[in-house]
């Protein structure tokens, strides 16, 4: 019996992405196979024991092959997949391999300056400093804000680490999520990532002034 990987086949998987893993069996008494029982266990360094953890899947345990459900597994840890197989004639056989996950983008924070400013002038400045990966670079960074009445936007996703950008009016809160190549993510602490941003009443006052102005034109 051996494991053919379908997806996330790296040689350290992402943790944030499904994992697809088939059971193949190649010898006489494969015909003869009843059941399977997929198995899942983690290592403890500390007492250096495999000890079986819920397994998190999309597919049915007791099939040929597997789905992993992403963000079920942690990163930057080791995990051994074992499957169990029962034959007609009352044997029993089993096969295992050991999974490394890559550990997400650490070390960083991200920040915005001003901390308020007015909408359509205020030139808000967005930076992340200091995020490493021990697995896979370079990094990209997702800006996303979220309005009080629950809106939610997107106002930056790539390579730069920093970006300046206007903001809509109204207090702002934003998740920062910095991903490495393989597509594993880390979410950068909320602390200093809020604005309050103003409404620009005197470029309203202007635009209402400059109409006005048209229609007292156009009725005379």
């Amino acid at each position: 019996m051996i494991f053919r990987c379908i997806i996330n086949c790296e040689p350290k998987i992402s943790p944030s992405v499904k994992l697809s893993i088939e059971a193949q069996c190649h010898g006489p008494q494969c015909s003869n196979i009843s059941s399977y029982q997929w198995i899942l266990y983690k290592h403890n360094p500390s007492d250096t024991v495999w000890r079986k953890i819920q397994l998190v899947t999309t597919t049915p345990n007791n099939s040929s092959s597997i789905v992993i459900k992403e963000d079920s597994l942690e990163g930057g840890k080791t995990y051994r997949l074992a499957v169990f197989v029962n034959l007609t004639d009352g044997q029993q056989g089993m096969s295992a391999n050991d999974i490394s996950t890559a550990s997400p983008p650490t070390g960083g924070t991200c920040f915005i300056t001003p901390s308020n400013g007015t909408s359509l002038e205020t030139d808000f400045n967005f930076r992340c400093n200091d995020w490493e990966s021990a697995d896979s670079t370079p990094l990209s960074y997702l800006f996303q804000y979220q309005l009080q009445n629950g809106l939610h936007g997107l106002l930056y996703n790539g390579s730069n680490s920093s970006v300046n950008s206007w903001l809509p009016s109204g207090k702002l809160s934003f998740n920062v999520t910095v991903t490495d190549k393989n597509g594993v993510s880390a979410r950068a602490p909320t602390d200093n990532l809020s604005v309050q941003v103003q409404y620009i009443f005197h470029y309203m006052n202007s635009c209402i002034t400059l109409q006005m102005n048209k229609a007292l034109v156009d009725d005379s």
